[in-house]
């Protein structure tokens, strides 16, 4: 095969005159979003027997390098016709819309060739999502039809507004990145890997293919020398257009009860979804609010070991996250439950999607590298009038790492401000771990305790004031502290632990971690997304979690205490 383009994609449609013109509308220049020259990018559409049949002519507008072909014996599964499409590809990275229904999101070419150059032989796969407010073979029993997601799709400016389509749609699976893959409906492989897999499997003839898409993906999976990249961030996007498996819920159960049946039949085995997490590569689902570039936050943070302050929520997203704080609160007289002291992300979906957020993983990675987990979360939350007080501290102490390629992110959720208490940092403080001593002061907020042994001179330190949708960002070795309340303004924030994905606890601790972006790399047991609000099987999860950090902890701050107080004993002899 001579490759003639950098990039192509193989959509098979069957009566979608609706739905085709959008998907192929997405793929065109004038909606996918490039960072340079966009990619040579071929188009086959493959017509699987619709009346009247594609036509080319009718797609010219969009200035496509566009093909159609049409199936003159067309089959009940899409299997022949994308094989068929496979075969005039002429593109060394190809990929395959199973149905022809879906929208893509406006950075997903240039996340796939993203993907591609960074790995030999890449399986990427962007995750599913559906139309609608629930998945439509649901939605369709309360009214949800093509004329109410038209309406749907009006609401966001659709197309002028790709990014929002994340805000109308449901992800077919899990939304968590680490999850069971079953399949991926836009799957691009490098040619030369589609040649060696032989294509789809003739063998699921059955109406529909049946689990021949979940099959290639498996399939791809396996071979030697493969990489899976799950994208995050990017997407397709399905459209309602009466098909059995979305709009039809008992017949869509049926389907899937048939499909594991055939597939145990012709494979021996029963069908497993893919668990290898592979790597995982972010991209911006949302309009992103302006940043310093990559070499100027890397330029401060090593030079002043903070950055501050980075602009990444907007009002209404951070109103909503304090409402909910606040009305789990609300019970004990404004105070959060204990449970939410640490990692709490793991029990409120809406801070596992924070600890996620593009706008928060973009400077994160630019500072650690592309391989990035969570190694914890906290709220700091000062009532006007407390005593409560952050002495001055490092980051560092206790965490048991190998060395400090680790990062708070601290992001106000209210005003953070001289008068209420707001982070105190020493720039350019971040070189060497200093000696610490447990303070033995109730009303100082680390768990640790843990207070500097050495004075810090007021000379030399800045205040960091916060405004709510606000982030700072310092390194683990960074002295800083805050002072009490003296204000009438609540300071809240919500502080993210973030490390290098290569790091590794120094006793080799089995502990965990959630993967943010990348691969992790220094063995944690990955930590699994809340499928509910403190949902029972979350907090289960949470306190054998707690109690690992805890016992990790612990240890850190008896082997510091007998190390400071063996180094002061050697001072005193000489």
């Amino acid at each position: 095969m001579t490759a003639s383009r950098d990039l192509c994609v193989v959509i098979v449609a069957h009566q979608m005159q609706r739905e085709l013109p959008r998907t192929l509308l997405s793929l065109s220049e004038s909606y996918q979003q490039w960072r340079g020259t966009p990619a040579r990018l071929q188009v086959i559409v493959v017509d699987n027997g619709s009346t009247p049949p594609v036509a080319a002519a009718d797609q010219a507008a969009l200035g496509l390098d566009l093909t159609v072909l049409t199936m003159e014996a067309p089959q009940p599964s899409p299997v022949a016709a994308i094989n068929a499409g496979l075969a005039l590809a002429r593109a060394p990275l190809i990929g395959v819309w199973i149905d022809g229904a879906r929208l893509a999101s406006p950075g997903l070419l240039q996340a796939v060739t993203d993907a591609a150059a960074r790995h030999p032989m890449p399986v990427i796969a962007p995750l599913n999502w559906q139309l609608g407010p629930q998945r439509q073979y649901m939605a369709s029993q309360i009214g949800y039809d093509q004329a109410v997601e038209d309406a749907l799709l009006a609401s966001i400016g659709w197309p002028d507004n790709g990014y929002d389509l994340f805000d109308i749609a449901v992800c077919e699976t899990q939304p968590q990145p680490t999850a069971p893959l079953l399949e991926s409906n836009a799957l691009f492989l490098p040619a030369a890997l589609w040649q060696a897999l032989g294509g789809y499997d003739p063998a699921f003839s059955a109406p529909g293919g049946e689990f021949a898409n979940p099959d290639m993906l498996v399939r791809a999976c396996a071979h030697p020398g493969t990489q899976l990249v799950r994208l995050v961030g990017e997407g397709t996007f399905h459209q309602f257009h009466g098909g059995v498996s979305t709009s039809d819920q008992v017949q869509a159960a049926q389907g899937v009860k048939e499909a594991s049946r055939s597939y145990y039949r012709l494979r021996g085995v029963p069908f497993q979804p893919v668990r290898d997490i592979g790597h995982i590569q972010r991209r911006k689902a949302s309009k992103p609010m302006q940043q310093p570039n990559p070499d100027t936050l890397r330029q401060r943070y090593a030079r002043d070991g903070y950055i501050a302050p980075l602009r990444i929520l907007d009002t209404a997203r951070v109103d909503a996250l304090r409402a909910l704080v606040d009305k789990l609160g609300a019970a004990r007289g404004g105070r959060l439950p204990p449970a939410l002291n640490m990692k709490a992300h793991l029990l409120i979906p809406e801070l596992w999607d924070l600890v996620h957020h593009p706008d928060i993983v973009g400077p994160v990675t630019a500072l650690l590298g592309e391989d990035v987990l969570c190694w914890g979360s906290s709220f700091f939350d000062k009532a006007p009038g407390t005593a409560d007080h952050v002495h001055w501290h490092q980051d560092s102490t206790y965490w048991g790492l190998e060395r400090p390629d680790a990062l708070t992110a601290w992001i106000a959720f209210t005003p953070s401000i001289g008068e209420n208490g707001c982070l105190r940092v020493v720039p350019g403080s971040h070189g060497a771990q200093m000696r610490h001593r447990d303070a033995q002061d109730p009303a100082n907020m680390l768990g640790g305790g843990e207070v500097l042994c050495d004075a810090v001179d007021e000379a030399t330190v800045v205040d960091v004031p916060l405004q709510p949708g606000e982030m700072s960002i310092h390194h683990q070795r960074l002295i800083h502290g805050s002072r009490p309340n003296t204000g009438s303004l609540r300071r809240m924030g919500f502080a993210i632990r973030y490390i290098a994905g290569d790091l590794k606890g120094l006793k080799n601790d089995q502990s965990y971690a959630t993967l943010v972006n990348g691969r992790d790399l220094g063995g944690f047991v990955m930590e699994q997304a809340p499928r509910s609000l403190m949902d029972p099987e979350a907090l289960r999860r949470h306190g054998t979690i707690l109690r690992k950090f805890n016992t990790i902890i612990r240890r850190e701050i008896d082997e510091h205490a007998a190390s400071s107080t063996a180094e002061a004993h050697d001072t005193a002899d000489t």
